[in-house]
């Protein structure tokens, strides 16, 4: 993977960020699709490593994984 990529990677995916999987390829050990989880780092291969919220620690690929930032949700109730 290009250096700028992992950059822009390190930059959009920055440790702390939640992160929800949409889908994985099948294997024993993949993660359940809507398990959460918090990003811990970028590795310089661009792999989008997570400590997932049911306990586990796994890299996701980018273009292999499917996934999605989760933002926090305003509650709007409080903002008139």
């Amino acid at each position: 993977m290009y250096r700028f990529t992992v950059e822009y990677l390190r930059k959009l995916y920055a440790p702390g960020t939640r992160i929800c999987v949409d889908g994985m390829e099948p294997f024993p050990g993949s993660i359940p699709r809507g398990t959460r989880g918090t990003v811990l780092s970028v590795d310089d291969r661009g792999s989008i490593n997570c400590r997932f919220d049911n306990g586990c620690v796994m890299g996701l690929i980018p273009g292999k994984d499917r996934y999605h930032r989760v933002t926090p949700r305003r509650d709007l109730r409080y903002e008139r």
